[in-house]
């Protein structure tokens, strides 16, 4: 080999991109999350106003029913259940609302219906004039609100620095949900468990949900347009009606795929959602002691937002499926540590176990959506992803008040070590589920015949 081609061979290799490192990668991430536009970080302060109002809510509900306004166990399964089927029906029916008339009118209409839901509680007194506002208001203010907030984290970020970008979204939430924590133990530690107290809290959330529902108009729709990973490019959403935009989702196998293994998280997510039904019940009745439930809310929270900017360094190494897999051994084996008896250190290890699942868990969800959702109907997709939360919060409040019921009643003999040993039970055939079909449930990108068989779409090819 002459010279000038030794040369011009060692200019080629010194031409070749150079191979980033995972760590690099991550650097680079934060960089260009940094440089984010504007509504993205609208989007992150509405979320945080948005479901600090709605996890205060929803941690305080069950001591709100069960002490002050005095209904039975199973009476609180029930509520939890028309809870979780008005969240249901409301997503099916507003879930491409986002899509179809933006984010930004979502957003005003969704946070408008959470202010309105919390004043018109402090008003009325009513306990089921109560509980028709919390079910028919809630189910659409979270229905309008929740797709848009997340349609809005891929609507503003690039590829590049999306998952990080979710992440943040996650830690946001749960710093939202430290400062519930933060308002409950204010409320059981200084106030007092009657009407008064609550309305003041209650009151706190209107407040708050407004400030929500003003940011809401800072948000900038481009005209309805999804922005595509081509920056020169625009994806223009075809505007028909409601039903049609929904069903080009439904007739995608993919979608059915997701639909199996969000079910299979709502399972595993149960665990998650016991901490706000059925353990500040379970501190009163077996410990004798729930003073200090909002300390533990705190705790939980502290430890996934330290945890989820670490945890989000997994995403070059486990895949969101594998994780599922993963959180859903955790969830399984959570509970296992009330087996010990009821005491402080049994809680603690219990909040420290399900806090490290739910920050390896959340940020995932919405990373998985993202990849099945198809362009310009992220909303419908992420409507329903959004199912884990309603239908964990249903579940969780139905078999908590029948398990409460029978093992661990406000009188009479209990053993409420029984209350945790069947929730971790329950996850189990979710688990199992997962990790023995994988390869028929996992995400496929690439597919020749991506209809369901009785689609028309389908007979056309």
């Amino acid at each position: 080999m002459s010279e000038e081609d030794a040369l011009e061979d060692k200019s080629l290799v010194e031409q070749e991109p150079k191979e980033i490192s995972p760590f690099d990668q991550y650097i680079l991430s934060w960089k260009d999350l940094s440089k984010a536009p504007i509504d993205l970080w609208l989007i992150y302060a509405n979320k945080f106003f948005n479901y600090h109002t709605f996890t205060t809510f929803v941690s305080s509900l069950a001591i709100y029913l069960s002490d002050v306004k005095e209904v039975s166990d199973n009476s609180l399964s029930i509520v939890f259940g028309l809870i979780g089927l008005g969240g249901f029906t409301f997503g099916l029916l507003l879930g491409n609302f986002a899509d179809r008339h933006g984010i930004k009118l979502s957003l005003i209409l969704g946070n408008l219906m959470h202010t309105l839901k919390y004043v018109l509680i402090c008003v009325n007194q009513n306990i089921y004039f109560q509980l028709f506002v919390i079910i028919f208001l809630g189910a659409i203010s979270v229905s309008l609100a929740n797709p848009a907030l997340e349609s809005g984290i891929k609507h503003y970020t690039d590829t590049n620095y999306r998952t990080l970008a979710v992440s943040c979204y996650g830690s946001i939430s749960y710093l939202a949900f430290l400062l519930s924590g933060i308002a409950i133990e204010i409320l059981l530690a200084f106030g007092s468990k009657d009407e008064e107290s609550f309305r003041l809290l209650f009151i706190y959330c209107a407040a708050v949900s407004l400030v929500a529902f003003i940011l809401s108009f800072f948000v900038r729709d481009s005209n309805y347009q999804y922005i595509s990973e081509n920056q020169n490019e625009v994806v223009h959403v075809v505007k028909h009606s409601g039903w049609e935009h929904t069903r080009e989702v439904l007739i995608l196998k993919n979608f059915w795929r997701f639909f199996i293994v969000i079910w299979m998280i709502v399972i595993i997510r149960t665990v998650f959602y016991h901490q706000s039904i059925v353990l500040p019940l379970y501190m009163d009745r077996d410990l004798g002691d729930d003073t200090h439930y909002g300390a533990m809310i705190i705790l939980n929270q502290i430890i996934i937002i330290l945890t989820i900017p670490f945890f989000s360094y997994t995403i070059y190494y486990i895949g969101p499926y594998t994780m599922f897999v993963i959180v859903g051994l955790i969830a399984a084996l959570s509970p296992m540590f009330f087996m010990l008896g009821a005491s402080y250190s049994t809680i603690i290890m219990f909040i420290v176990i399900t806090s490290i699942g739910e920050s390896l868990l959340a940020p995932r969800i919405l990373e998985y959506t993202y990849e099945v959702a198809p362009k310009g109907k992220e909303s419908v997709v992420l409507a329903i992803s959004y199912l884990p939360l309603i239908f964990s919060i249903m579940f969780a409040g139905i078999s908590g008040g029948i398990l409460l019921d029978n093992f661990c009643p406000e009188d009479g003999e209990k053993s409420c070590w029984k209350v945790w040993g069947i929730i971790a039970i329950i996850t189990v055939p979710a688990v199992l589920i997962l990790f023995i079909f994988r390869r028929s449930l996992e995400n496929r990108k690439f597919e020749s015949q991506p209809f369901v068989s009785c689609s028309k779409e389908s007979q056309e090819d």
